[in-house]
């Protein structure tokens, strides 16, 4: 007599399989709606998966890091023209325009004739960076994209080059 098996455990595993495919192909979705947005133009939809306070906040922060570790930085420079200069550049590089420059700027293929690659890096359940250009070995180059879970969506928290990325981890 065959053994009959438990319906629960089939929800069970059904359950984690789903679980596993939304947290994959989710990220990824918000990360095409990211770039359809940009393409048309469309600050509604935009804004929808970017969470610009954030993307503004980590704009200052890494800015403010990359001046202070550039070996040739202006020291004579007036604080108030330096704040001016740096709220300048936060307000370019965080608009829909600028966030478009910077998906672009890491989109031109790299001189060897390869497709630039994107690369989805799971952190955890709540961070994804999506790196956009790069060689593969050395992501140095690549564009830094790192979208956040909030409930079920996710939305843009930060955009920057890998390189500025890794000067804020210490490397």
């Amino acid at each position: 007599m065959a053994r009959r098996r438990s319906p629960i455990l089939f929800l069970v595993v059904a359950t984690g399989v789903v679980a596993i495919v939304w947290f994959v192909v989710t990220p990824r979705r918000a990360w095409h709606e990211f770039l359809r947005s940009l393409a048309q133009h469309d600050p509604q939809s935009l804004a929808a998966v970017v969470d610009y306070p954030s993307v503004r906040k980590q704009a200052e922060e890494d800015l403010t890091l990359a001046l202070s570790r550039q070996t040739n930085g202006r020291p004579g420079l007036a604080p108030a023209v330096r704040s001016d200069l740096m709220r300048a550049m936060v307000d370019t590089m965080t608009s829909p325009g600028g966030l478009e420059g910077l998906v672009n700027s890491f989109s031109v293929p790299a001189g060897n004739g390869k497709p630039v690659r994107t690369s989805f890096h799971y952190r955890s359940l709540w961070h994804v960076d999506v790196l956009l250009g790069g060689t593969g070995s050395d992501d140095t180059g690549a564009g830094l994209f790192t979208f956040e879970r909030t409930g079920t969506h996710w939305r843009l928290v930060r955009a920057s080059s890998q390189r500025v990325a890794a000067l804020s981890s210490g490397s």
